[in-house]
């Protein structure tokens, strides 16, 4: 008999890497498919786009996500040449989250406004004549329905957001009349200017009063009290 030994060195491999499909950032995470003769194959990321952990890409803005896909090799199986795959994200759709103002008084303004949505800051806008908006505060200005547009334009990462409109009801506000004391007059040196104003309109004033008359805002003086 007679043998013979050789030796079964070690092989080389290739990873064998599913194309990633271009994903809208809203719709991650990516699951990530490789295989090698050598075992588990192992991701990784430079880029500022995506994360990985796993064999899960986390998608963090709009942009190319480059995913390297690597395996060490084994007793059998030398290092398999590093594989590398391209996937955009595409920018996310959005929505706003807008807070329902709640109805006001006229006299119990301004309302703030509530919104939030991923793209950022949220813009808010109003035909109503019932209020006006300055950033996120409404003024309030006469009874009624007040709508308001709530709108987030978008940018890199997002599109624009669909317009969100909430309506609220300017109800009517309570008031107080702000009426000056007439001075104490003699009853020759009458008549008696009254001045008296109010938020709602003119002020208007009557007596019970045996020692005087009033006709508009004038004080007739008849007898001494």
């Amino acid at each position: 008999q007679v043998q013979k030994t050789f030796q079964v060195l070690q092989g080389s491999q290739t990873i064998s890497f599913t194309q990633p499909a271009d994903t809208a950032l809203t719709s991650g995470p990516v699951a990530l498919t490789a295989t090698a003769p050598g075992g588990t194959v192992t991701f990784s990321t430079s880029s500022t786009t995506c994360s990985v952990n796993g064999s899960y890409v986390t998608l963090l803005h709009a942009g190319s996500c480059v995913i390297s896909a690597n395996q060490p090799g084994s007793a059998d199986y030398t290092a398999a040449p590093q594989v590398q795959k391209t996937f955009q994200v595409l920018q996310g759709s959005q929505t706003i989250s807008f807070t329902q103002p709640a109805d006001t008084a006229l006299t119990s303004g301004p309302v703030a406004l509530t919104a939030t949505a991923p793209g950022g800051t949220v813009t808010f806008s109003t035909s109503s004549s019932t209020c006006s908006i300055t950033g996120s505060s409404v003024t309030l200005l006469h009874v009624g329905p007040c709508v308001i547009a709530a709108d987030q334009a978008g940018g890199t990462d997002y599109a624009a957001a669909a317009q969100v409109q909430k309506t609220f009801q300017v109800l009517q506000g309570s008031q107080t009349i702000s009426f000056t004391q007439p001075a104490d007059t003699a009853l020759t040196s009458g008549p008696v200017a009254l001045t008296a104003t109010a938020p709602g309109g003119p002020v208007t004033f009557s007596t019970s009063s045996t020692t005087c008359s009033v006709t508009a805002s004038s004080v007739t003086l008849d007898r001494k009290s």
